[in-house]
């Protein structure tokens, strides 16, 4: 996954350098390329929108079934960005759609997806959330290559009610593994983390 991961990493910073409007779904388009630019994968290995399995009326952004030799995975991603009309959002509550997005993996059994990545690419605001030691999440996002951190009850204790309101339906112990990490232009930064069930 490796040479996939800096593929789209290439592909997102040539997007985010020309200026082109980018969204959610942009970013995930991104991928997309970077996953049957390869012998590996084809258009017709990528199920959209898959029903989760574990949770009502959810779906997982991304699923790839197995072949041949390669396992079966699934991904979520999340594109924060700042938002130029409204300078007052809510950064712990955005912190937990990011780890509702991670508990929703966390909760894929495996015999539908044998790999969870969720692929967040986020600008400064976030990102400097996300780094202070302050907010209880600097060890997560400063996760390296095959540097895990466990993500259960324990690390969820005392969180603030926005936080909690958010993640407490979906709420599992996991691991974050990081798995690719990126600078990128426009004060952008990618992360991807393998997410597994404890």
């Amino acid at each position: 996954m490796q040479k996939i991961f800096s593929s789209f990493s290439t592909l997102l910073e040539e997007r985010l350098k020309a200026g082109v409007f980018t969204t959610e779904d942009s970013v995930r388009y991104t991928f997309f390329q970077a996953l049957t630019q390869g012998d590996h994968y084809q258009h017709t290995d990528i199920v959209l929108e898959y029903p989760h399995p574990e949770i009502d009326r959810a779906q997982i952004d991304t699923l790839i079934n197995a072949k041949d030799t390669l396992s079966s995975m699934a991904f979520e991603f999340k594109y924060d960005r700042r938002n130029p009309s409204n300078t007052n959002q809510n950064r712990t509550q955005r912190a937990g759609a990011v780890f509702k997005d991670l508990f929703r993996l966390g909760r894929i059994p495996d015999n539908t997806a044998e790999k969870k990545y969720f692929i967040y690419l986020t600008d400064d605001e976030m990102a400097v959330y996300f780094r202070n030691p302050r907010n209880g999440f600097a060890k997560f996002f400063a996760l390296r290559f095959g540097k895990s951190f466990n993500i259960d009850s324990k690390f969820v204790l005392g969180r603030a009610r926005t936080f909690l309101d958010v993640v407490r339906p979906y709420q599992i112990d996991c691991k974050a593994t990081g798995a690719f990490r990126s600078n990128l232009s426009q004060i952008h930064v990618l992360r991807i983390f393998d997410i597994q069930r404890l």
